[in-house]
């Protein structure tokens, strides 16, 4: 998507206000020479539509369908490239090279059936492009005009119908263009993790420390914990402390929340309501990296 937005993007935007242009432009000089023009003009003009319409549904599902076609095929480049020695020790060649060839031949279907799309598209409106020609030029015949303005008029025709496909081709590039700086502005606006470090608020060099087995040293007060703002609570309302040197142990069923009290610990969730204190300093206020460098989280099955 950022390759796309670099390189693509500006020349598909340049590229559809230039055909755009070219195609007032044309459709501009035969109306004015000839206001007789209007009334065919106008239906070929929707015959252009309706073509053009079939031709953006098709290509851009064709052309969504390829670039999602080929990062498949780098994934499985890459992980056979980290696994090579794996694959030959289970003479594994052959089923790999297989998997490959497929996703070759998927990517290279979609950019083929794009491809020939552009052919038809071209070819139906060349016999709409000749039409047009063919109208104008028997105006011109009229004598109604100059030299000069009859060779406007036809070479305007024939330039209408190269814009006109330009133009349809460019609007859907630009479209699917678009479509990768709407993914980008949709991962700018992901939340983002706290900071790892908050200068203004890291905790000592010796903390946590551990001053009397009597003091609590971890303070859990009314902790309400949930995955999503729509989804409902985890946890709810719990509140403990545990003293120093204690050992705890959480009993419940699957799903009752004893992964996300542990994860809380860490900050991997952040709470809804209430807070963690460990040895007096509220763990919401520090940077991730000062707390997860000083806690510690040992998973034993």
């Amino acid at each position: 998507d950022i390759e796309t937005i670099d390189s693509s993007l500006a020349y598909s935007l340049r590229s559809t206000l230039t055909s755009i242009a070219g195609f007032i432009a044309a459709v501009l000089t035969i109306v004015i020479i000839f206001p007789g023009f209007v009334v065919p003009g106008t239906i070929i003009g929707f015959c252009y539509y309706k073509l053009s319409q079939s031709y953006m549904d098709t290509g851009r599902d064709l052309r969504r369908l390829d670039s999602t076609s080929r990062s498949p095929i780098f994934a499985a480049f890459g992980e056979t490239l980290e696994g090579i020695v794996t694959v030959r020790a289970f003479s594994a060649e052959r089923r790999f090279l297989e998997n490959l060839h497929t996703r070759v031949d998927d990517t290279t279907k979609y950019f083929y059936n794009f491809w020939m799309l552009n052919r038809w598209l071209l070819l139906n409106f060349d016999l709409l492009g000749a039409t047009s020609v063919l109208l104008t030029t028997l105006l011109v015949l009229g004598g109604f005009i100059s030299d000069w303005l009859a060779g406007l008029t036809i070479t305007s025709a024939m330039n209408f119908t190269s814009s006109v496909y330009w133009t349809c081709r460019m609007v859907t590039q630009l479209e699917l263009d678009l479509n990768s700086v709407e993914r980008v502005v949709e991962y700018m606006e992901l939340p983002q993790e706290p900071p790892a470090v908050i200068e203004n608020s890291r905790p000592p060099a010796y903390w946590p420390s551990i001053t009397s087995s009597s003091e609590a040293i971890v303070n859990v007060n009314n902790l309400v914990i949930k995955y999503a703002p729509d989804l409902p609570a985890v946890l709810h309302g719990v509140s403990f402390d545990v003293k120093a040197r204690e050992k705890i142990g959480l009993l419940g069923r699957t799903g009752s929340g004893k992964s996300t009290l542990a994860m809380s610990l860490l900050r991997f969730v952040e709470p809804t309501e209430g807070n963690i204190t460990i040895d007096g300093i509220d763990i919401g206020n520090i940077g991730l990296h000062d707390l997860r460098k000083r806690v510690v989280s040992d998973h034993k099955g």
